[in-house]
């Protein structure tokens, strides 16, 4: 009965100790897919492709290998096997986001706008 507890101890504190070995990485692999889905032109297409990889746990594992996989062996080996997503192609990203966001503005001014007129 003693061998039994002392093993599940044993079992327990090589658990505990993987799961705080403080491996967070960058998760290149999830931040590529994220990346990947914002390059989609059409945010109808993008939103459905979010969705439909949400559903079929696309997202979910591309996190749990970088959490369990990628990560460690960045944290063990020193390098991360997934490139990271480059600052410029992020910038790019941001700056469409931004210019489709400022013209869906003024596209919803100007149809306020000729609403007041029409009135």
């Amino acid at each position: 009965m003693k061998i039994f507890n002392m093993k599940r101890v044993i079992l327990s504190a090589l658990l505990v100790g993987l799961c705080f070995t403080s491996c967070v990485g960058p998760f290149n692999a999830t931040k590529r897919l994220h990346t990947w889905n914002r390059e989609i032109e059409n945010r109808w297409l993008g939103e459905g492709v979010f969705v439909v990889f949400r559903f079929i746990y696309v997202y979910p594992l591309a996190a749990i290998s970088d959490m369990l996989i990628f990560n460690s062996i960045e944290f063990w080996g020193g390098t991360n096997p997934i490139d990271p997503v480059s600052p410029a192609r992020i910038k790019a990203l941001d700056d469409a986001d931004d210019a489709r966001a400022e013209a869906a503005g003024e596209a919803e001014a100007e149809t306020a706008k000729t609403g007041d007129a029409t009135e």
